[in-house]
């Protein structure tokens, strides 16, 4: 279970006043489901930095939406504009440029600021 940032600021506040380890904590607050190694691993982040906020730059970095890769997109897809009937779908230009499909849809929505869509075949229903 994820402990959300008050109770890392409770457990911070009771490890600095009362000098309570995990076993304690669990015991004292039975109803919040922590695991000990989750308190564990949050105690030993609160003794080595002194905090128990999130450090700059502590996820995972960016692989797809490179300036590189974001200017590749950009000319497969602007390269399309003025012929008609010769366009590549999103999952092409992902296999031919080695960017993943939902990262392709990012760099198009967020960086190029473009919207993409599929054709779909239309279907007529009739009302007999």
């Amino acid at each position: 279970m994820v402990i959300s940032d008050q109770d890392k600021i409770l457990i911070k506040n009771l490890y600095q006043l009362k000098k309570c380890n995990a076993r304690q904590l669990r015991t004292e607050f039975p109803d919040k489901g922590w695991t000990k190694s989750s308190i564990n691993r949050l105690l030993k982040k609160f003794r080595d930095i002194d905090t128990v906020d999130r450090c700059k730059g502590s996820g995972i970095p960016r692989s797809a939406r490179t300036d590189e890769n974001i200017d590749q997109v950009n000319d497969m897809v602007l390269s399309q504009e003025d012929q008609h009937r010769t366009h590549s779908t999103v999952r092409e230009i992902s296999q031919g440029t080695g960017i993943p499909k939902s990262s392709m849809g990012r760099i198009i929505k967020k960086n190029l600021q473009l919207k993409y869509f599929s054709l779909q075949e239309a279907t007529c229903a009739r009302a007999d």
